[in-house]
């Protein structure tokens, strides 16, 4: 071996326990391999930011591995809560850990965690209790590669000195028969920390058997890829995140290198092994759930409609899968379905589709229906969610003529205006609900221009202040409007116009990535302030839109009104809900013929 006998028991014996250890350390050979067990678990740190006290189910599975054949364990992970500044709380944190581990009298390696290090001061007090957040050690002709996800210079990544190291280890000990590697953060589950495309290469090509994380406080078996196994084990006394069914419940590992393969088992807390057949509580479930992403095809509001939820049931288990669905309609709701509920079984490695009918009355929205999906497999239920219905909603902007003259004043009395009808109620991104406050829109054109018109309720007019004075300066510091028009047949395909309550303009193209304040068209707009709030009137000239007919560009629209006067609220035309200007959820613009 590359390191000295001396080197590999400086590198065990932490500053964090007084302890004897007893690992050996590999000759260089496969003939010093023999089968052992040792045990993992993570994610131990107190449910409350700053708390002193250690979840009470940790020391009772210390005490159980303690007992078990595990010749020592690992945690991957969050020992501490963390995320303070005093580094004397810092350290009494540490102390309080240490002291629920005085318990087991097994050797005890560490992986730092984010709630370990956080910051240069954090960093410190883990060496001087922990010893090097990244380091390895080798037991009976096995290595096992600790690497640090909480590297300040390079955070969540593995790179630079780091990614040197990990290389030099995995060539050092390419001649064992098994090698193992943990770490706090499932970085394969983030493309950004370039896992995937610089670390798993590597024990792909040294054959790593196996990878331990810890952060999702759960358990996970997420399969092998190109023959590396990824674990996930988090359930030491943290936090539980997620449904049972789905790996969250408190547990430890018990693996074991053996001549044929490795073997893990997962335990749970005063009981022999898991409840949860294994199989269940890994990334197969996520795979399922992920399956079940129905669809449900759009609406216009006001407007009644028969629709079919449509799901693709699929089973990756090697046993019976029963699916039971159930549309619920709440009290008040405009929504009603025939056949409410559903149960399916479906045959191992089988789909089946799905469709559950249900009915818009068209009047009121909300409240929406709800989704209520449950799995079972030999009658265990692994899995329970009630969900609001996901609807999706599109919008019409109807464009009439206009007969006569239009003046560009704010005060909407022309008859055409009179006459335009209103393209509906906005919708509250805060409140989730369609808006109770009068924030209506119309639309009209002539051969000149298109015009809009919008009256923008406000319980508060005399807090219209006027904080933009600048045109094009940032509107939604201000009650403002916002309106964005989109053509695939012209050259400039999104067009962002923007007025705030005391008349100031902004314009601009924009795309889903870029905005260009540099266009600068020429529009006539005008703003009343009243005592009920401030409308807004506006015409947008013909050679915007590169003087083509408007019905032949296959124009979609969307709006937004930001009001701060009473706290700050958004108010958005279209559903479904997303950036004002990404197209896909634009409505479209009509124009009624004959007119």
């Amino acid at each position: 071996m590359k390191f000295s006998v001396l080197r590999a028991f400086a590198s065990i014996c932490m500053p964090l326990f007084a302890v004897t250890f007893s690992f050996q350390t590999s000759a260089g050979d496969n003939t010093d391999f023999k089968p052992f067990v040792f045990a993992v678990l993570g994610d131990c740190r107190p449910e409350r930011s700053h708390s002193l006290t250690q979840p009470s189910i940790f020391p009772v599975m210390l005490k159980e591995i303690d007992k078990s054949p595990a010749e020592f364990v690992v945690m991957t992970g969050d020992m501490i809560s963390g995320y303070i500044d005093d580094p004397k709380k810092i350290d009494e944190q540490w102390a309080v850990f240490k002291k629920a581990c005085a318990v087991l009298r097994k050797p005890l390696r560490l992986v730092p965690g984010n709630h370990d290090i956080w910051n240069a001061v954090s960093l410190e007090l883990y060496k001087k209790r922990c010893g090097e957040p990244y380091y390895d050690f080798t037991v009976n002709g096995c290595e096992f590669i600790v690497l640090d996800s909480e590297d300040l210079r390079h955070p969540a990544k593995i790179a630079g000195a780091r990614l040197e190291w990990l290389k030099e280890r995995l060539e050092a000990s390419k001649h064992l028969k098994y090698r193992f590697v943990f770490i706090h953060q499932p970085l394969w589950h983030d493309e950004k920390s370039g896992w995937n495309a610089t670390v798993h290469p590597l024990l792909v090509k040294y054959r790593i058997d196996t990878v331990f994380a810890g952060h999702e406080h759960r358990f996970a078996d997420e399969g092998r890829s190109d023959g590396v196994r990824y674990i996930i084990t988090g359930g030491g006394g943290a936090p539980l995140r997620g449904g049972r069914g789905i790996g969250a419940y408190y547990h430890y590992l018990l693996a074991g290198p053996t001549a044929d393969g490795v073997s893990i088992k997962v335990v749970e807390p005063n009981s022999s092994e898991s409840k949860v057949p294994q199989a269940f509580a890994g990334d197969q479930l996520t795979r399922i759930l992920n399956s079940l992403d129905y669809k449900v095809p759009a609406i216009y509001p006001g407007e009644a409609a028969k629709l079919a939820i449509r799901l693709k049931l699929l089973n990756t288990y090697d046993s019976p899968l029963t699916f039971h669905l159930k549309l619920v309609s709440p009290k008040g709701s405009n929504w009603t379905t025939s056949d409410p509920i559903v149960d399916v079984t479906v045959d191992p490695g089988k789909s089946k589709g799905v469709a559950l009918p249900i009915e818009y009355g068209g009047k009121n929205l909300f409240p929406l229906p709800k989704l209520l999906t449950s799995l079972e497999i030999n009658n265990l239920k692994i899995y329970d969610r009630t969900a609001e219905l996901n609807v999706r909603f599109k919008r019409r902007l109807t464009i009439k003529n206009a007969k006569g003259r239009i003046r560009i004043d704010g005060k909407l009395d022309e008859a055409d205006w009179k006459n335009a009808p209103p393209a509906g109620h906005w919708f509250n991104l805060t409140t989730k609900h369609w808006s109770e406050e009068n924030v209506e829109l119309k639309a009209l054109r002539n051969g000149r221009n298109l015009f809009l018109a919008f009256k923008c309720q406000s319980d508060k007019p005399s807090s219209l202040r006027k904080m933009i004075h600048k045109k094009d300066w940032y509107i939604p510091i201000e009650d403002s409007v916002l309106f964005v028009f989109h053509s695939r047949k012209l050259k400039n395909s999104k067009f962002v116009f923007g007025i705030s309550s005391h008349g100031v303009q902004s314009d601009y193209l924009a795309s889903n990535k870029t905005v260009g304040f540099k266009w600068s068209p020429k529009w006539e707009s005008a703003v009343v302030r009243g005592k009920d709030g401030y409308v807004v009137e506006l015409a947008l000239p013909m050679s915007i839109f590169e003087d083509k007919p408007l019905e032949t560009l296959g124009l979609r629209f969307n709006a937004g009104r930001m009001s701060v006067s009473k706290g700050r609220r958004i108010y958005c035309w279209c559903l479904p809900l997303g950036r004002i200007n990404d197209s896909r959820g634009f409505g479209e613009c009509v124009f009624p013929d004959g007119e």
